[in-house]
């Protein structure tokens, strides 16, 4: 019987090392621990567990896992500057169209999010210290669903250059699994939102992190709580998505809207 690769020997050389750098670019900005979200796909199910805490205070809950129409999302990062024009929420919904894949939804998000985000860094930048905390990390998305019966996830992570008076926007990574191109039976890809590096160091000490996603995804975003309680908090949801596309909770919480997920936050 072949025996399943886990994802950090699965992704390529390019991908592994973009994996080692992230301790070094999430140590430059505390403001990018704010949240963690871990997504684990193989070829059953798409499983998925995030944080609840919002800012410092132990009162702020959010439900950080959403869908609109067959595609679910979360985030990382700025989630609103109203008086600049940007909201992530707004944005998805803007750029999902019922029948619209996952990889072209977030093809979409890209074109429409760059000029509201770019405009809400130039009125953060008013503020040096809270520009200086986001810009390493201005946002950073998740999309996935099930495609033809098969898992599909797609991740992009954005980063700031400032030149003089000017702020540019940069893709720094994509990554788009899909169980439809790849042999997903013998391999678990995991994509990681938010705190992580504890996360990145926990994987390769534990192989056996593929028997169980549902316990592993908590599991690591508990490790992640862990490692910075101050900006990352309980409770945990989950869900599990099946190949039907549907979803279960895993773990339900009360901010949960009612156990129904929506399109963005609550207002």
């Amino acid at each position: 019987m072949q025996g399943k690769t886990h994802c950090w020997h699965g992704f390529s050389p390019r991908l592994r090392q973009y994996f080692l750098l992230l301790p070094i670019i999430f140590s430059l900005d505390p403001a990018a621990d704010g949240t963690c979200v871990v997504i684990l796909a193989d070829s059953k199910q798409i499983v998925v567990a995030a944080d609840s805490k919002i800012g410092n205070s132990p009162e702020h809950k959010l439900c950080k896992i959403f869908k609109v129409g067959s595609v679910y999302w979360a985030m990382s990062g700025l989630v609103s500057k109203h008086v600049a024009g940007y909201d992530v929420a707004a944005i998805v919904q803007e750029s999902y169209r019922p029948g619209r894949s996952v990889a072209d939804t977030l093809k979409s998000f890209d074109k429409n999010v760059t000029i509201p985000l770019v405009k809400a860094l130039e009125y953060l930048r008013i503020s040096p210290k809270e520009f200086e905390q986001i810009r390493y990390h201005p946002l950073e998305i998740a999309f996935w669903a099930i495609e033809d019966g098969k898992p599909v996830v797609a991740h992009v992570f954005y980063t700031t250059e400032v030149a003089g008076n000017t702020i540019s926007l940069r893709t720094s990574e994509e990554i788009i699994v899909d169980c439809r191109k790849e042999n997903c039976s013998t391999i678990t890809r995991a994509t990681f939102l938010g705190g992580r590096e504890d996360i990145l160091k926990y994987l390769p000490q534990h192989p056996e992190w593929t028997s169980d996603l549902a316990h592993t995804a908590q599991l690591l975003v508990d490790v992640s709580v862990h490692e910075a309680p101050q900006a990352v908090g309980y409770p945990i949801t989950e869900i599990a998505v099946s190949l039907d596309g549907k979803y279960r909770w895993v773990s339900l919480n009360e901010y949960c809207h009612h156990g129904r997920l929506l399109a963005g936050p609550l207002p």
